[in-house]
């Protein structure tokens, strides 16, 4: 960066086969300077813990992950959001929990600094459902140092209450459902279709079949965000979490 004179990186996107907390400790500079406003990373429990070359305390627990986010946080006021299907997931402070550290799929987390108005719009944009939109943005009205969950979920900013989010669910629902219509109708079978399905289906009322595709997905294991994201979801229907 410094040698091509670059002021500010747009997009840090880092896959270095679980060396990625090395890369980030060697932009540590540019993170404190918050000359990066976007860093995308990649996050595979059993690559990193490779890397490592040493025993976790406790086995198939990804320790590296928390160090990692802990650090982003600490170098720029970095808060960090796993890049689920339709929506981001926090992972910062107290909205990371065991699954993503035990889990053995490789999936992208996204980071960007708090307080950065476009992160918001990122959010907003790539959110389907509302509630998911709200949840994640919740998760910028945290408390930067602990990460402890805020009280409220939507009242910041009056442009994330239920109506505009339902608003821009809607637009982003439609534009969505014709991509999908034409990828099906041209016979591609992809994971995301099917996650999209599946969630359909849930909306629906018929979990059994949610539950059966989203239990499909999970088998997939381990490359796609859509396989993650239906562990997840099969969880969550089966009751286990």
């Amino acid at each position: 960066v410094e040698e091509h004179g670059v002021h500010e990186v747009a997009v840090l996107k880092i896959d270095v086969e679980g060396n990625d907390f090395k890369v980030l400790r060697g932009a540590s500079r540019l993170l404190l300077a918050h000359r990066v406003r976007f860093v995308i990373f990649e996050v595979a429990r059993d690559l990193w813990m490779q890397q490592r070359q040493q025993q976790a305390s406790e086995p198939g627990i990804n320790e590296e992950l928390p160090r990692t986010l802990d650090f982003l946080r600490e170098h720029g006021g970095y808060v960090c959001f796993l890049i689920g299907p339709e929506f981001l997931i926090p992972l910062s402070g107290s909205w990371l929990t065991g699954l993503y550290v035990r889990v053995s799929h490789t999936y992208n987390v996204l980071c960007a600094q708090r307080d950065d108005r476009v992160l918001q719009d990122v959010i907003r944009l790539y959110s389907i459902p509302p509630r998911a939109a709200q949840f994640s943005l919740a998760a910028l009205s945290s408390s930067p140092n602990t990460g402890s969950l805020s009280e409220c979920w939507a009242c910041l900013d009056p442009a994330w209450n239920d109506a505009a989010l339902r608003r821009d669910s809607s637009s982003a629902a439609q534009y969505f459902a014709a991509v999908y219509h034409h990828a099906i109708a041209a016979g591609w079978d992809l994971p995301h279709l099917r996650h999209t399905r599946a969630r359909q289906l849930r909306a629906a009322g018929d979990v059994s079949s949610a539950l059966l595709h989203f239990s499909r997905l999970s088998d997939e294991c381990c490359h796609e965000p859509a396989s993650f994201d239906g562990q997840r979801e099969a969880s969550f229907l089966k009751g286990d979490a």
